[in-house]
């Protein structure tokens, strides 16, 4: 139940993260935001464009898919600068970079990428 609240409101927060104007709605969207007792609602990336999923892997690191098709990553709270993989992808409209999911049983964090209207099959991120 804590890590579904905590995922829901990482979500809000790098849906906040990723406002056209950040400098000038930032402020006034993450105030907006209600958030249970005992919670906090906080910024924890920005700088990403169209994000469309975000998931944990085995080693801490979160990774956010963009529409565009690039997988970004967020390694101890700091955006990096260089995609782990910029995948070549129609992003018209609902398609693009959907999703991404970790094999829990892999010693490595192997990653299974889901993309619209082919997929790929799964491959390892180092």
């Amino acid at each position: 139940m804590f890590r579904h609240i905590f995922l829901l409101i990482l979500a809000g927060a790098i849906v906040v993260a990723c406002a056209s104007e950040p400098d000038q709605h930032l402020a006034t969207v993450a105030q907006a935001a209600t958030v249970p007792t005992g919670f906090t609602d906080e910024i924890l990336v920005t700088g990403l464009a169209s994000p469309t999923q975000f998931e944990f892997s085995p080693d801490g690191r979160l990774f956010v898919c963009q529409q565009g098709g690039a997988l970004r990553v967020v390694k101890n709270g700091t955006l990096l600068a260089t995609p782990a993989i910029q995948l070549n992808v129609n992003s018209t409209g609902e398609r693009g970079l959907l999703g991404i999911a970790f094999d829990p049983d892999s010693p490595r964090p192997s990653t299974c990428i889901s993309t619209t209207p082919r997929h790929l099959p799964p491959f390892t991120i180092g």
